[in-house]
């Protein structure tokens, strides 16, 4: 595929949302994402999701997922997930229009979404950007909030070749962008998506990625970023502060009760107030 140079006044881009069609994550998606800064009518957004599983093979991905965790067992996991990964990287499930879409832009990634499957949905989602034709292409999650304002700002003004960023964390002496936001020039992941020789499954797949990405050499770009966990966290920020970050990762209680769309809405409405979005 031949990369297509646009003129410097022709920026675009994406932003794909990752998403699990399930409780709390599916209202989290309707009712604080579409009903604040991803309106449905906003064709830059493509929502990316996987089937949803049956209540079965749910209940055993969960279960594999706290034994992965565990200290005996974990390890002899971690083993398989080694010897299983040449296997998974030859893997290319289907992508295909869903039936009930949110948008016409909208993805389904045609496996089960589990856990045991997290690091095969992200290479698709990574294969699909690599194919963009937009300048940049932003890959977030459902507990997200993206001003759009100044993301735009922030993008313009970096080279359209060779660029990955987002929020990016360390790991040890590894650093690499987390799954929450991140972003690629299309060059990159075209590059890299050709040759995943070297690509750590067994990894969670943000680590995996940004390990692999570190790796081939890529520096990254840092764009500002908070954890709001509550509204009163949200209450403390400061007008400046809100007015300058881009990406708020919305975390607040356990997976069972979680309070992301109250704080999605109270946080939509003071960054309307101070005119920032």
């Amino acid at each position: 595929m031949d990369k297509i140079d646009e003129p410097r006044s022709a920026f675009t881009y994406e932003i794909f949302i990752t998403h699990a069609l399930i409780p709390p994550w599916k209202e989290i998606l309707e009712q604080g994402q579409m009903a604040t800064w991803a309106p449905r009518n906003n064709q830059r957004i493509r929502h990316i999701y996987a089937r949803p599983a049956g209540p079965i093979l749910k209940s055993l991905d969960e279960f594999y997922w706290k034994l992965r965790w565990s200290r005996l067992p974990g390890k002899a996991i971690i083993v398989f997930e080694v010897l299983r990964s040449r296997i998974l990287l030859l893997l290319r499930p289907k992508i295909i229009s869903p039936q009930n879409a949110y948008t016409k832009q909208d993805v389904l990634i045609n496996i089960p979404d589990l856990y045991f499957n997290s690091n095969v949905k992200s290479i698709a989602i990574h294969r699909l950007a690599a194919a963009s034709t937009k300048n940049f292409v932003v890959l977030t999650t459902t507990s997200s909030y993206i001003n759009e304002k100044i993301l735009q700002k922030e993008l313009e003004r970096l080279p359209r070749e060779k660029v990955i960023g987002g929020r990016v964390v360390k790991s040890k002496e590894k650093t690499f962008t987390s799954g929450s936001f991140r972003f690629y020039t299309p060059d990159v992941l075209f590059e890299t998506m050709a040759n995943l020789k070297g690509y750590r499954s067994w990894l969670a797949e943000d680590l995996a990625m940004g390990h692999f990405m570190n790796e081939k050499g890529f520096i990254f770009t840092n764009l500002k970023s908070l954890d709001i966990g509550s509204i009163t966290e949200l209450e403390k920020l400061t007008d400046d502060t809100l007015k300058e970050t881009i990406h708020f990762r919305v975390k607040s209680g356990s997976l069972l009760k979680r309070n992301d769309v109250a704080i999605m809405m109270a946080l939509h409405k003071k960054l309307q107030e101070l005119d920032a979005i």
